[in-house]
């Protein structure tokens, strides 16, 4: 979302017209730059139409300010001699509108000062302006901040732990993702794409060494093409995909492919270097179970509690009981069984073709880690696996280990057209916020709270909410926080990682891609896509149906 504000000049032989958009108002604020007759803010006025296309812009009125509630418009950028105004829009809330008008030929780019303070009282600095586009060099005509859009995306059947993707490795599943969104669309130029990015919270085995470049040269796209591995934990597929986003909304790229993967079968064992030789200090742990090599400094600050000891502790904060906790489960269980049957899921995924020692190849097709014939006395039977007196989270009401790839295709307006793309849903906003990690799982409810906030929607204009279900406890924790119902028809509603699983790296993208799906299938508008993250954060973004 963009946002700004026009301070008006108070010098007149140097105040230019700038405005919003046929009669959307004045605002009107001292100049905060020192009186030198070179430099000065323009004054805010009435802009011709050339310059600001009216019907692509919303303005709202806040403190006596105007600001934009489009930021993707992509307003020109450039010299401010004379009537050659310009204005600059970013996609940032915190950036305020500026222009800089200069009274000497010789020094006619743009000066923008940094964020912050632009943000509280607009001002720039030749300081600035030389750092960004060189001392004796203009700014460009134009800088354009233009909407990201996910075009398409796949992912493979979810493996269970040891299961039916198990002999794949982890690279190679990676590739197998990006190969296949790359084979959809035959009229794309490979060398188009401005970047590669995969989440991956592992990284000590197959993963290792940028996972992101290995899996995209394995995929056949061209050596020109540069990737990057993402470690933000479980939210590593959908940070991925924000910061693909970024680069489109910047023109960094036109075509960006982000996605996730993680196979938590692979994950190797890990042994230390011993602090002296033949020391005795050494650990050994499996990398596929979170914490290792722990610092006593951060367990006495903050503690290192394994997830599902995170998850009693919301248990205990929220009063969540075993039963509800158990009913979540089950439902979860339903939804995914009766999206598979009904061939929802299917629309996401590609099949893997998994070799075979003395017979032909296999074809990995479904999701196996779903369980259609679970039921509440199963659950009930179940034992809690992280606290042995009056625990309440078990394998039952838990997401499982489990192995998988997902890639995303975004592009932006220039790679919209330049490719011939079709878009399914906009980028529209996003935030990530950190949390105790005692209580890591209560990460999601900030984090939404502020995505839905700089789009300017609440829940009830959500027709989707992708909530990855790391536990039950904490799912409802988040839910209970936002004041929902326990069974809104609206979260997961194809099922959520209890059911289906959760490869951490790939969860993010997967559930990014099911809230774009979900709302193409049933005509909603927006979309919430959000995550717990292990060590204390959450992750959201909201998305636009742009099919409706």
């Amino acid at each position: 979302m963009g946002g700004g504000v026009v301070h008006q000049c108070k010098h007149p032989a140097n105040a230019l017209a700038l405005g919003l958009a046929r009669g959307a108002g004045q605002t009107r604020g001292q100049c905060r730059m020192p009186k030198r007759k070179n430099r000065h803010i323009a004054v805010g006025g009435q802009l011709p139409p050339r310059f600001l296309p009216a019907e692509r812009v919303q303005t709202v009125q806040r403190g006596g300010h105007v600001h934009i509630a489009n930021g993707s418009t992509g307003f020109p950028l450039g010299c401010a001699w004379k009537q050659q105004g310009r204005i600059l829009t970013t996609p940032s809330h915190a950036m305020h509108l500026v222009t800089v008008v200069s009274q000497r030929p010789r020094h006619r780019g743009i000066e923008l000062s940094d964020a912050a303070a632009v943000g509280r009282e607009g001002g720039c600095n030749a300081q600035t302006h030389a750092a960004i586009w060189g001392k004796n060099r203009s700014a460009p005509t134009y800088l354009r901040f233009m909407n990201a859009y996910l075009v398409d995306g796949v992912r493979t059947p979810i493996g269970s732990f040891g299961g039916t993707l198990s002999p794949i490795r982890t690279d190679d599943l990676a590739a197998h993702a990006l190969r296949s969104l790359v084979e959809r669309h035959p009229n794309l130029d490979p060398m188009m794409i401005g970047d590669v990015l995969m989440g991956c919270a592992n990284q000590a085995g197959e993963d290792n060494r940028n996972v992101a470049r290995m899996a995209s040269l394995l995929a056949g796209l061209p050596q020109e093409v540069p990737a990057e591995t993402i470690n933000r934990l479980c939210a590593s597929g959908l940070a991925a995909s924000v910061h693909a986003s970024r680069m489109l909304h910047m023109g960094d790229a036109q075509v960006v492919l982000a996605g996730g993967v993680e196979h938590m079968t692979r994950g190797p064992w890990v042994l230390s270097k011993a602090s002296k030789p033949f020391g005795r200090d050494m650990e050994l742990h499996d990398t596929s179970f979170g914490w290792r090599f722990i610092n006593p400094r951060l367990d006495a600050l903050y503690g290192t509690e394994g997830m599902g000891q995170t998850a009693e502790n919301l248990v205990d904060l929220h009063h969540i009981s075993r039963e509800d906790q158990d009913a979540f489960a089950y439902r979860s269980q339903m939804k995914a069984a009766a999206a598979q049957k009904e061939g929802r899921l299917a629309e996401e995924l590609v099949s893997v073709s998994i070799p075979q020692r003395k017979k032909d190849p296999i074809s990995f097709e479904a999701d196996e880690f779903i369980k259609p014939g679970t039921t509440p006395e199963i659950l009930a039977k179940l034992r809690p696996a992280f606290r042995k007196e009056g625990g309440t989270v078990t394998a039952g009401n838990a997401s499982g280990l489990n192995d998988g790839a997902a890639a995303l295709l975004l592009a932006n307006e220039d790679g919209l057209k330049s490719q011939g793309l079709e878009p399914l849903a906009r980028m529209v906003s996003s935030a990530v916020v950190g949390v105790p990690p005692r209580i890591m799982g209560i990460g999601p409810v900030e984090a939404s709270n502020r995505a839905l906030a700089k789009a300017g929607i609440g829940f009830d204009d959500l027709d989707v909410i992708e909530l990855n279900e790391a536990f039950a406890a904490q799912s409802l924790a988040c839910i209970r926080s936002w004041n929902l119902a326990d069974d809104d028809a609206r979260i997961n509603p194809n099922g959520g990682a209890i059911a289906l699983g959760h490869p951490l790296g790939m969860t993010g993208a997967r559930i990014l891609l099911a809230a774009a799906r979900q709302l193409q299938r049933t005509g909603g508008k927006h979309g919430l896509v959000t995550l717990c993250i292990g060590v204390g954060q959450g992750y959201a973004a909201v998305i636009e149906n742009v099919q409706r």
